[in-house]
């Protein structure tokens, strides 16, 4: 069972703080916009805003999301109609965002110059401790494979795939962060173990079509559809005065 499926177990039965402390994994307080649904450290999270707008009611929790970035999972605390903030409630949303593009900018200018430095012939070991910057072995990752601190099929592993061994990247940025990367080794793909599993991975892109589809499907049908709520008439109490006719078999 994988960190993703413990987390979503733990959800079942548990408030998102002790989810949290249970599985020691971070737990913070934000707002979603329904138009910018963007959460730091994740990215954008439109499926997991989906859920909130559509499904949710005031103290559910989701199911485990992913994006490229991260897993995560969300409990819907309030909502509010959709309208226009008072600059006093935005104030901090707007603040965090600016001070996250800084902090990005600022990460870009600071790679540079050490991707400079690593050229000239300094260590990376070296220019890290003089930066305060921190290096971070990832070990063995495919293509397709989520990595703790990169994320998923993002620029940072399409970039470290382009590296030869012993090669150091220019900057690299993802929507949540700016690296550098250096390509400690690499292991070929193993072809036999990818065919041995062809006919399952077809399966589950034709399941994924299948999905896809029958969501298409019951999307249209309900644009189309005519809808008559009778819920008051059908579970309006019975009336203890009507004749009832006897079942007959």
């Amino acid at each position: 069972m994988t960190l993703a499926d413990s987390i979503e177990d733990l959800g079942e039965s548990m408030v998102m703080e002790d989810v949290g402390t249970t599985a020691s994994v971070s737990v913070q307080t934000v707002d979603i916009s329904q138009n910018f649904p963007f959460l730091v450290g994740a990215g954008q999270i439109s499926e997991g805003a989906d859920w909130v707008f559509e499904e949710a009611s005031a103290g559910d929790i989701s199911p485990v999301f992913e994006t490229a970035q991260a897993f995560y999972m969300l409990e819907l605390v309030s909502s509010e109609p959709e309208g226009v903030l008072p600059l006093e409630q935005a104030r901090a949303a707007i603040e965090s965002t600016l001070l996250f593009e800084s902090k990005m900018s600022q990460a870009r200018i600071d790679g540079q110059e050490a991707v400079a430095r690593i050229r000239s012939g300094e260590t990376l070991e070296d220019i890290a401790a003089d930066l305060g910057l921190e290096i971070r072995d990832t070990g063995l990752f495919s293509r397709s494979s989520f990595v703790p601190g990169l994320g998923r099929q993002n620029t940072a592993i399409g970039a470290a795939f382009g590296l030869r061994s012993g090669e150091v990247s220019e900057v690299v940025t993802t929507p949540t962060n700016a690296f550098i990367l250096d390509l400690v080794g690499y292991v070929p793909a193993d072809s036999a173990a990818w065919i041995s599993q062809r006919i399952e991975q077809r399966q589950t892109q034709v399941l994924i079509l299948q999905q896809q589809r029958l969501q298409e499907w019951i999307d249209a049908l309900r644009t189309a559809a005519r809808i008559v709520d009778r819920r008051d008439e059908v579970l309006a109490p019975a009336d203890e005065d009507a004749v009832q006719l006897p079942m007959v078999f």
